[in-house]
């Protein structure tokens, strides 16, 4: 059956008041089966303060995006966020589903959107994201935030929309 009560946003420490009936097992599912969707389009973005990639300053997660064939295999673009890349000597993404880091290249970042763009090559088949537009999302709508699955923490984040706010 549904539940209608209060949800507390960990993330915030907000509280919500739900409207309507919600099943949570069917939410549940639903996010496991996007999860499981989208692991191998989601990728680890580890940050070093040396050329040669050995002194990790900061790791966050990308999402491939584009995909090229090139003699070797392939070419993949990935967004992430500025401050994830920032000050940062060399970059590297890790590609989980294998625990392999590899060395990509910034090809723009820009620290008032808090948006860069990598590019990396590899030889495994992995799938873009299916992107979809700003305009099909409201306030309020509901996000989950899918970080790199085989990176420490592992969680998914829940919450919703709201603008001028970070999620």
């Amino acid at each position: 059956d549904g539940v209608q009560d209060v949800i507390n946003n960990y993330i915030y420490n907000n509280l919500y008041q739900t409207v309507g009936n919600y099943e949570l097992l069917s939410i549940n599912q639903t996010v496991v089966n996007l999860v499981k969707t989208v692991e191998k389009s989601v990728i680890g973005i580890s940050n070093y303060s040396d050329y040669a990639g050995s002194s990790n300053t900061g790791t966050g997660t990308g999402g491939i995006y584009k995909r090229e064939t090139t003699a070797n295999g392939y070419k993949y673009t990935v967004f992430t966020n500025h401050h994830v890349i920032e000050d940062g000597k060399s970059v590297k993404v890790y590609l989980g589903d294998i625990d392999e880091y590899v060395f990509a290249n910034v090809v723009k970042s820009d620290k008032n959107l808090d948006l860069a763009v990598l590019t990396f090559e590899h030889k495994n088949l992995y799938e873009p994201l299916k992107l979809g537009s700003i305009g099909s999302i409201a306030n309020g709508d509901f996000v989950v935030h899918v970080p790199q699955v085989n990176l420490i923490y592992k969680k998914n984040r829940y919450g919703t929309t709201e603008r001028n706010e970070p999620f």
